[in-house]
């Protein structure tokens, strides 16, 4: 996995004010697939970085102007889905008015655990805290039945973006059981 740099000049507006500045688009992944985060003043040159891979997401890790000034024309170029908390919304509607991003960034509720029944038997955890990318359905009982995606492999983008929560395995955890409760953590993409 690689991480890219590149930058843009604009201006960044906010109360009033305008300055000049430069901003800084990060590109990770490899050579097949990519995730862009913000996309800032001209998405022409974050086009021509990303080079012809597939971008999995544009992530905006807020919602000033000059860090998403690109991101529709962006999203057009490259066709994926573009990420933003929805706190930052009043910000995003501000530059696009006629528009909306595809994901809200985090979880409604902020990230807080849920309990969850794991769809598969699991093995006992080792020595560290693992976080297992998964997906979830509403099973029977009310409670989310949760699958762990096909590769935990973290060089891999598909699968994070595939997954819809994070089957959280404590260190030392025992072995679950197919129907066991789990911890998760809801990713709301």
């Amino acid at each position: 996995m690689g991480i890219e740099l590149v930058t843009t000049d604009g201006i960044f507006a906010l109360d009033g004010g305008e300055w000049e500045v430069t901003n800084n688009i990060w590109i990770v992944g490899d050579d097949r697939e990519v995730v862009v985060f913000d996309a800032a003043h001209d998405h022409a040159p974050i086009v021509d970085a990303v080079n012809g891979r597939r971008v999995a997401a544009i992530v905006l890790t807020h919602g000033h102007n000059d860090h998403i000034n690109a991101a529709v024309p962006l999203r057009d170029a490259v066709d994926a889905p573009i990420l933003l908390h929805d706190d930052d919304r009043m910000l995003w509607d501000a530059v696009w008015p006629n528009d909306s991003p595809d994901r809200a960034l985090s979880p409604e509720d902020d990230g807080a655990e849920l309990t969850a029944r794991s769809a598969v038997a699991l093995e006992a955890n080792g020595a560290r805290e693992h976080y297992m990318r998964a997906t979830q359905r509403r099973g029977e009982d009310g409670l989310a039945l949760v699958t762990p995606v096909r590769s935990q492999d973290s060089s891999l983008l598909s699968p994070l973006a595939e997954a819809d929560c994070l089957l959280i395995r404590p260190a030392g955890a025992p072995a679950v059981p197919m129907g066991g409760l789990v911890p998760i953590l809801p990713l709301d993409f």
